[in-house]
């Protein structure tokens, strides 16, 4: 069984929070497990969706190194074009 690893991106931490993990720890309760430290969903398979944001040079630099299949930028024209191609 194939897994895979998802990070969903905007500029801010209460963005995230609002628009996206109030929503999903309800829509995902007993489907992935929601790992709150790291702003992760865990499905049983061991597939994740983690979320993060990018509002500054130093954001970015901490995803350096960081592996991921697919990396979704929610409000792309809010982030600087070289963060993204620096999370590429």
């Amino acid at each position: 069984m194939s897994t895979y690893c998802f990070r969903f991106s905007r500029r801010t931490l209460p963005e995230i929070e609002a628009n996206h993990l109030t929503f999903l720890r309800r829509e995902l309760a007993g489907a992935a497990a929601y790992r709150a430290g790291e702003r992760r969903f865990v499905f049983a398979n061991g597939s994740s969706l983690q979320f993060g944001y990018c509002g500054s040079d130093r954001d970015a630099e901490r995803y350096q190194g960081a592996e991921y299949d697919v990396i979704f930028f929610d409000e792309a024209t809010q982030l600087q074009e070289r963060w993204m191609r620096q999370a590429a």
